[in-house]
């Protein structure tokens, strides 16, 4: 997962952060991707955000008529994993390609099982009786960010709508969908997980070293450096990272000159 070489990308680079701290003489910089617990309307935007990151589309290709079930539906892909359900814990309906909940007061609850996901989004609507698409808004709770307002449109009318959250910090354990409109049962659909890319930090240690860091778990990245921000022969730090509290940190001995780090997932 190499986050740097889109630089050339002028759109991108807007929304490429770097924090620099002048230390003994030295230019450490850190680098991470998107911003934290950040809401995203326009599905584009949300997959310039995760990026290269590890991430599962589920189209909900096994859906393919309309029933209902027993609960819960469980899906795994690319080391991403998740079970669906509703609440109360019931029946699930299946749409062609969607789920939603057998009556309009009960919520979409999904869980992540595994997989460090910073980032899901999808197309989060209402259906009518009939299981079609209907006018109304839904809102959407993820785990680690306040409630979401979405609309979902004029009856009828395509495509859905988008709604993507993605933070560099805390991880998603689970997001709930839940209907605002009287008479409409929320749907998903065209659902993204992702892992996102932890956002670093660089500060001075009590014995005079570096201290990079970034959320825990944070485990399968590789902390790199080097002098050039925009080179491609990154060298792995050989310093070997532990979790410290809620984060994980590697120790660096201050060097002269000027040394950008970043966190590249193979």
């Amino acid at each position: 997962m190499d986050i740097l070489p889109r630089l050339a990308n002028n759109r991108l680079m807007k929304r490429f952060l770097i924090s620099a701290a002048l230390i003994a003489g030295s230019w450490i910089a850190g680098c991470a991707y998107g911003h934290a617990d950040s809401v995203y309307t326009n599905e584009t935007d949300f997959l310039s955000a995760i990026g290269a990151s590890q991430s599962f589309l589920n189209e909900f290709s096994d859906l393919t008529e309309s029933e209902q079930f027993v609960h819960p539906l469980n899906y795994s892909s690319n080391g991403i994993a998740y079970s669906i359900t509703s609440l109360p814990p019931l029946y699930l309906l299946s749409i062609t390609g969607a789920v939603s909940t057998l009556a309009p007061a009960d919520d979409i609850r999904v869980t992540f099982t595994s997989g460090n996901v910073r980032a899901a989004g999808g197309w989060v609507y209402l259906v009518d009786g009939n299981a079609l698409p209907m006018s109304g808004s839904v809102s959407v709770t993820f785990s680690n960010g306040a409630p979401l307002t979405v609309t979902t449109g004029v009856a009828g009318q395509l495509p859905l709508p988008f709604t993507g959250f993605a933070s560099t910090g805390s991880l998603i354990t689970s997001f709930t969908i839940h209907s605002e409109t009287s008479g409409g049962c929320p749907a998903l659909d065209h659902f993204y997980a992702a892992e996102g890319v932890p956002e670093i930090s660089v500060a001075r240690s009590a014995s005079g070293a570096l201290t990079i860091a970034w959320p825990a778990p944070g485990t399968g990245y590789a902390l790199q450096s080097n002098p050039q921000l925009t080179a491609l022969d990154w060298t792995n730090v050989p310093s070997t990272p532990h979790q410290v509290g809620g984060q994980m940190e590697v120790q660096i001995p201050v060097t002269s000159g000027r040394l950008f780090y970043r966190l590249r997932k193979p």
